[in-house]
């Protein structure tokens, strides 16, 4: 017979404070605790305030679990373009001008060769929100019409030594004063920064 679980209110937000010490911002402190409970209750033992250095150490192998998962993913992702066209594909260019603009945004970095981890540094936003956008965008282009005027993909492929290039552009951006740093069409580096400038003050005898 399956053990049952049985909470009392504060055994629960005991064992949830000690999730929010194991959980990280990829890790959500009440998933990793739900993991546990079925972990105890699969196991046979109580989650109870008794239990808790048990509890906690399934918590660290639940937790470190998730990490390396994670990481493994963002490595997979970060490793490969968003949108990959080969020499004979065409992007339709009605295609992208009937996205919305976030996911719009995303295709053209995209299209540019840049990767998931440039294109959440340039839009400034979370991992989990440019897997949303993907998501969206991947299914707009299954859905695509095939006959719509094309801008062939090869043209944004390029014949630099974009590699070289990146490693290049690395000291620019970790400074902290760069924003974005980029190349033209031959290979010439630059760096884009934005500074907020201060209120004039007038002196004590006017301007």
């Amino acid at each position: 017979m399956p053990a049952r679980l049985e909470l009392t209110p504060a055994t629960y937000r005991h064992l949830l404070k000690t999730a929010h010490r194991h959980a990280s911002h990829q890790i959500e402190a009440e998933d990793l605790l739900h993991e546990t409970l079925i972990a105890a209750l699969t196991a046979g033992n109580r989650p109870c305030v008794e239990n808790r250095a048990w509890l906690q150490g399934v918590m660290r192998n639940v937790a470190a679990t998730k990490r390396r998962s994670a990481y493994r993913r963002s490595r997979r992702e970060n490793a490969t373009l968003v949108i990959e066209p080969t020499d004979d594909s065409e992007v339709p260019t009605e295609f992208l001008s009937s996205l919305p603009r976030s996911q719009r945004i995303v295709a053209l970095l995209a299209l540019g060769g840049h990767t998931r981890n440039e294109i959440r540094h340039l839009l400034r936003i979370s991992d989990a929100s440019l897997r949303q956008r993907i998501a969206g965008l991947r299914w707009r282009w299954r859905d695509a019409a095939p006959n719509a005027e094309t801008l062939p993909g090869k043209l944004l492929a390029g014949t630099l030594a974009f590699g070289r290039i990146r490693q290049n552009l690395l000291p620019l951006t970790g400074r902290n004063t760069a924003f974005l740093a980029s190349h033209d069409p031959d290979g010439h580096l630059f760096a884009v920064s934005f500074f907020h400038l201060k209120a004039h003050k007038l002196g004590a005898c006017g301007n």
